[in-house]
């Protein structure tokens, strides 16, 4: 069916995984890979903090698993290797995700009429590119 807006806003402002495509799931288990060589029982830990903590950039989540887990400050140096390798086993996968039943429809529906908005932890280079790639 077709989502009409009952009123034209001048503007939206979106979260991106998990509200416009489903993803938020993707991102939780990659998370759990990335430090799966510590063992199955973090990773109920990992997943547990990635569902609750959605919205707060990765680095600042492997900044929080570092510490937690390994007991030390991450340096810059891996924090930008843990961001790559999360980036590369998300990005395909997140092209793919279907989108959020009613997302689509509202997308094209406010299109035009409305400026739409994404605010989101994912990097804005990575986030401007799943837009393109998938016609957003």
């Amino acid at each position: 069916p077709k989502t009409v807006l009952p009123a034209r806003p001048s503007a939206i402002i979106f979260d991106f995984d998990g509200v416009i495509l489903d993803s938020a799931e993707i991102k939780a288990q990659a998370f759990a890979e990335i430090y799966s060589e510590k063992g199955e029982e973090w990773a109920a830990f990992i997943l547990d903090y990635q569902r609750k903590h959605g919205g707060v950039s990765r680095r600042e989540k492997f900044k929080h698993f570092d510490k937690t887990m390994l007991g030390q400050e991450p340096t810059e140096e891996r924090l930008s290797f843990l961001s790559q390798r999360f980036t590369d086993i998300v990005f395909k996968k997140v092209l793919s995700a279907p989108f959020i039943p009613g997302a689509r429809s509202l997308l094209d529906a406010a299109r035009g009429p409305s400026r739409l908005f994404v605010v989101s932890g994912t990097p804005h280079g990575e986030l401007v590119e799943i837009v393109r790639q998938r016609d957003l």
